[in-house]
């Protein structure tokens, strides 16, 4: 979920309440979709983000690395 939110796709909300009569803190999470931003990404539309350097170092490897 958390690579949902950093695209934009996702967004997590959460609050506490007090529950029954002993007043135990209860979370209650919410979620809500981004669908205008889901329907850019499935259509293709939106303009990819270019790979950081940390992922582009498997890229420059040879293929032998790969072979077990």
């Amino acid at each position: 979920m958390y690579t949902l939110e950093d695209l934009g796709l996702l967004c997590a909300e959460s609050e506490e309440i007090l529950f029954g009569r002993s007043s135990k803190p209860c979370r209650i999470s919410y979620f809500s979709l981004n669908r205008e931003r889901i329907l850019e990404y499935a259509s293709g539309s939106k303009e990819k983000e270019p790979l950081s350097e940390a992922s582009s170092v498997y890229e420059n490897l040879p293929e032998e690395v790969w072979a077990r």
